[in-house]
């Protein structure tokens, strides 16, 4: 015997997960089919769906994506220390996304001044090869 076809929503949602760089508001689609398909989200394709439907909470599916997102860029480490925090505070206000951007901003500025005070660093450094040259 052979294997059995897919069904027209296997088929479906095989297409949107090929198709996740094309969404944007995904409107009323059902929480369930949405926790098969963006588990399969890039983080700026799922920042991307979350942001262009801003009329639909989209939280109870992407809360733990985020919290994924979030172990897999700052490490187990970090993931864990966030969690110990939370045992003590209320978790029904609290969204992953938001501790994501928050660090992923902070480390990206960290980037910026560790490269900028690297360039610093190299343009004082040349005056003193040059004195040194020189003499």
């Amino acid at each position: 015997m052979g294997a059995r076809a897919p069904s027209l929503q296997e088929l479906c949602i095989h297409t949107a997960i090929d198709n996740l760089h094309r969404f944007g508001d995904v409107g009323d689609t059902d929480l369930d089919l949405l926790r098969i398909i963006l588990p399969h989200c890039t983080t700026d394709q799922l920042r991307h769906i979350e942001n262009c439907s801003k009329d639909r909470d989209l939280a109870p599916v992407t809360n733990e994506l985020w919290k994924k997102c979030y172990g897999r860029d700052f490490g187990p480490h970090s993931l864990e220390l966030v969690e110990s925090k939370l045992k003590h505070a209320s978790k029904s206000q609290f969204k992953w996304r938001d501790l994501y951007e928050r660090n992923k901003a902070g480390s990206s500025s960290d980037a910026t001044n560790l490269h900028r005070s690297r360039r610093e660093a190299l343009a004082v450094s040349r005056p003193k090869d040059l004195v040194k040259k020189r003499l």
